[in-house]
């Protein structure tokens, strides 16, 4: 039997636990599998934006600089190093 797919947003939690509880799963585990398909299919974009800011956070909290030039050359290093992490 195939499995039906499962609907984005929180609106659809409700729909998703009933789906994933006629296909056999416990209550709990079907609750658990709904909110966190509900959390994944939010706009990828802005899930990885609050991951971004706290990388560039960090990775800002350890740089030394002493002139704006070299804080702009580790603001640049920090977005592309944070950049490929995240994405």
């Amino acid at each position: 039997m195939e499995s039906v797919p499962l609907r984005c947003g929180k609106d659809n939690i409700g729909k998703n636990i009933r789906v994933l509880r006629h296909e056999g799963y416990p209550q709990r585990q079907a609750i658990a599998i709904a909110m966190s398909h509900s959390r994944k299919c939010e706009n990828p974009y802005t899930r990885n934006v609050r991951g971004m800011k706290k990388c560039v956070i960090n990775v800002m909290a350890h740089a030394v600089f002493s002139d704006p030039k070299t804080a702009r050359k580790s603001l640049n290093r920090a977005l592309k190093t944070c950049k490929s992490k995240v994405m």
